[in-house]
This record gives structure tokens, C-alpha cells and sequence, in this order.
């Protein structure tokens, strides 16, 4: 079976994608117009808050974003292979991945190691502080995509069926 790439999902936001092409050649036109599809997860506030804070924006400005990754493209992941990326890595890649690993019922240890691992400034506090803001404010990454981003029961137990071997 052929490991084909089909999206890229780039969550930069559109601040960033023109700074980016200012300074950097971004992809190029073939993989632009074929395989990048741009889901902005830009915060309308000033980026240098403490990253705690940050995550929570996260969890309470992008509900609709995180439900279309979920249902579009996690949901098809098998058929549809992807890459999945931000400017760094960590941020909101970091906390996609972190909901999609908690929802599979990875252990926490090992999606804070796999966090962790992401980017050579991430610190263990801020995924620890993001789940707990996810447990204590949302009930766990399950409940936060049924009740606050209103994701199925059936697609989130078809994720779990597609991307879980048993």
C-alpha cells in the first residue's frame, strides 16, 4: 500500500503566512495548491502572554477549527494522510495533537513526553496547565469535543476505531 501525503493542514494564521513569504520561500505552488489547506488558529490577542493562558484561548476561541480537523481530516486520516503543523510546533499543533492523543486514551505521560519532544523551548508546565484547564474547566478532552465543539459520539468513536488497532 502507497503512503501518500494528501494535506498538509497549516495552522498559521494569515499574519504569519505574510511575514512568512516575506522572509521565506513557502511552498511551493504544486504542493500550495494541492496539498496546503490553511486552518488559522491565530488568537486576537497579544502573543506574549504566558502560554497557559494561551492554551485556554486555544480551548475556548477554536471549537469550530478543532471540530472540522477532527471530522474532516482525523476521522479520513487513514485515507487520507496528513502532516500537521504550525510555525513552532508545539503550540497549536501541541495542543491538537494533545486532544487527539487524549481522546485515543493515551496515557498523559507519554503525550506530555511526546509534547515534550516537539520543540527545544516547550516546557512541561504549560501542557500540564493545558490539561488541566482541559479537566478542570471542560471535563476532559472527550467531553470538550461532544460538548463544547460539538463533535458526534459517532465520529469520535469512528476516530478512535480508525486510528487504535485493537
Amino acid at each position: 500500500m502507497e503512503k501518500k501525503i494528501s494535506y498538509i493542514l497549516d495552522l498559521r494564521g494569515k499574519n504569519e503566512l505574510k511575514n512568512y513569504i516575506r522572509y521565506n520561500n513557502s511552498y511551493d505552488e504544486e504542493i500550495k495548491d494541492n496539498y496546503v489547506i490553511n486552518i488559522p488558529l491565530e488568537p486576537e490577542m497579544n502573543i506574549n502572554i504566558p502560554y497557559q493562558q494561551l492554551y485556554k484561548t486555544y480551548l475556548e476561541d477554536f471549537c469550530n477549527e478543532f471540530k472540522l480537523i477532527f471530522e474532516k481530516y482525523f476521522l479520513n486520516s487513514p485515507k487520507n494522510r496528513l502532516i500537521i503543523h504550525c510555525e513552532g510546533g508545539k503550540d497549536r499543533t501541541g495542543v491538537v495533537i494533545a486532544l487527539l492523543l487524549d481522546l485515543l486514551s493515551i496515557e498523559r505521560d507519554l503525550i506530555i513526553e511526546d509534547y515534550l519532544l516537539s520543540y527545544s523551548d516547550t516546557k512541561r508546565n504549560n501542557i500540564e496547565a493545558f490539561f488541566n484547564t482541559l479537566d478542570n474547566e471542560y471535563g476532559g478532552a472527550e467531553n470538550y469535543l461532544t460538548s463544547y465543539c460539538k463533535l458526534s459520539k459517532e465520529t469520535k468513536n469512528a476516530i478512535k476505531e480508525v486510528l487504535v488497532k485493537n
